[in-house]
């Protein structure tokens, strides 16, 4: 069976605005890429990333130029766009939030994306492998082959308030998921936001772009949901954004319960342990 070809997009994108949790200006560049190429972030291949697991509410990923953080809604958006080959250039130590979803990426990818060369064989992700699974303090992550379909098939559960009791599972393969997805918007209880304030984190936060719950696990009027359980819609979107920082494409059952972006991380690396990172 042919593989699919390579893509990448026909155009520079620029996408800025503030940022999550510094609170400033940043913006992101993603130009077109040769076929091989892969993701590139900051002129650095990813062979050269290194996920940070001290960032529990944000994926950051350490490159030889420095660290770059909040990269999970474009990352997801990268791999909801099925691009193969793109350099991203982050002007600044975060990429900006936008609306708080992967959406705005998406949109301008999906308008912009075409085959990226001659050489358009994709290298097919080994599905002889054996499960990996373990448990990381209150959250529980596993993953295992898929061999029906090359986009993930995500199973997420939270006992946090406002996904509380649920849970959801999200096949990508499946018309119209993939857009869903992509306009889920991060979430947080407004009772927490002084603390995080306080060190530093969530500057940036506010109703364009996050929705605000309160203790009970309600979204405030000011911010209400696009969709029923959009918060969990976005656990699966933040969850897919850790998942990209493999090598795509990648054919892979997952299932995270009560996971934040530590544990996601620790899945990824698991299996590029037990897969291997080409």
């Amino acid at each position: 069976m042919l593989t699919p070809a390579r893509r990448t997009i026909t155009r520079p994108l620029l996408f800025e605005g503030r940022t999550l949790h510094l609170g400033e200006h940043g913006a992101v560049v993603l130009m077109p890429a040769e076929a091989g190429a892969g993701w590139t972030l900051n002129g650095w291949s990813r062979a050269a990333w290194e996920h940070d697991d001290n960032a529990p509410l944000a994926t950051s990923v350490v490159t030889p130029s420095g660290r770059v953080s909040t990269v999970e809604h474009l990352w997801a958006a990268l791999a909801l766009a099925d691009i193969d080959d793109v350099h991203v250039t982050v002007d600044g130590p975060e990429v900006p939030i936008l609306d708080g979803s992967a959406w705005e990426f998406l949109r301008a990818l999906e308008a912009s994306t075409c085959d990226s060369g001659p050489v358009t064989a994709r290298s097919p992700w080994q599905s002889d492998w054996a499960g990996v699974a373990f448990e990381a303090g209150p959250a529980y992550v596993s993953a295992r082959p898929r061999t029906d379909s090359q986009w993930p098939l995500l199973e997420v559960a939270s006992s946090w308030p406002g996904v509380a009791g649920g849970r959801l599972v999200v096949d990508l393969s499946e018309a119209g998921t993939r857009s869903r997805l992509a306009r889920a918007r991060t979430f947080g209880l407004v009772s927490t936001l002084p603390r995080l304030r306080a060190a530093g984190r969530a500057l940036g936060a506010d109703s364009t772009c996050c929705i605000g719950l309160t203790d009970a696990g309600e979204a405030l009027p000011e911010t209400p949901l696009r969709f029923d359980a959009e918060p969990l819609w976005h656990k699966a979107l933040d969850l897919l954004g850790d998942l990209a920082w493999l090598p795509s494409p990648r054919a892979v059952c997952v299932t995270a319960l009560d996971a934040g972006h530590t544990a996601n991380g620790r899945l990824v690396q698991a299996l590029l342990d037990r897969v291997g990172a080409t």
